[in-house]
């Protein structure tokens, strides 16, 4: 067998490793994917429940409104003076409902937004996990592969071996 049919055989064990290492950087890329689908979800849930929360309520200030309205009315009809004071005491439940309305809205709103920044965190770190395992399977391969030629070609082409790999390494932005 000449020296080119050994290169098109380290060529082709090279292949083979680079397919297998495609092969796993497929899979976890699909489940960086997943994992980030799952956590997109919960906070989509989250947002729901928090405006399902809004809405109650705002329907109870209403109701709050709309009955200290309807006995300042009435209130009226019976004295002036107490139909001022009762419409006061209405308007200051109302404030004090629509504020506390805001302030859950605003803790509701605020807690989904750190949970939006958690899972972004999250997602960065899978991607960080995932870049790193495809590399070592990468660099893994290409060790592999380097040690197939070197001992196929018993150390004749160590030299050159070497140089490719370095040319691999710079490539994958390591060093040596």
């Amino acid at each position: 067998m000449g020296f080119m049919d050994t290169i098109k055989g380290l060529f082709g064990k090279a292949s083979g490793a680079a397919g297998d290492a495609a092969s796993k950087a497929s899979g976890a890329a699909g489940s960086a994917a997943s994992k980030a689908g799952e956590a997109a979800g919960g906070v989509a849930g989250k947002a729901g429940d928090a405006a399902s929360k809004a809405t109650g309520a705002a329907g109870k200030a209403t109701g709050v409104a709309t009955g200290a309205a309807t006995g300042a009315a009435g209130a009226a009809a019976g004295a002036a003076g107490k139909a001022t004071d009762a419409a006061g005491d209405a308007a200051s439940k109302a404030t004090g409902a629509a504020g506390g309305v805001g302030d859950k809205a605003g803790g509701v709103l605020g807690g989904i937004t750190d949970k939006a920044g958690d899972l972004a965190s999250k997602a960065g770190d899978i991607a960080g996990d995932v870049r790193e395992t495809v590399g070592g399977v990468v660099e893994g391969a290409v060790d592999k592969a380097a040690d197939v030629a070197d001992s196929a070609t018993k150390g004749k082409f160590t030299d050159k071996i070497d140089k490719v790999r370095d040319v691999a390494d710079k490539i994958d932005g390591e060093e040596g």
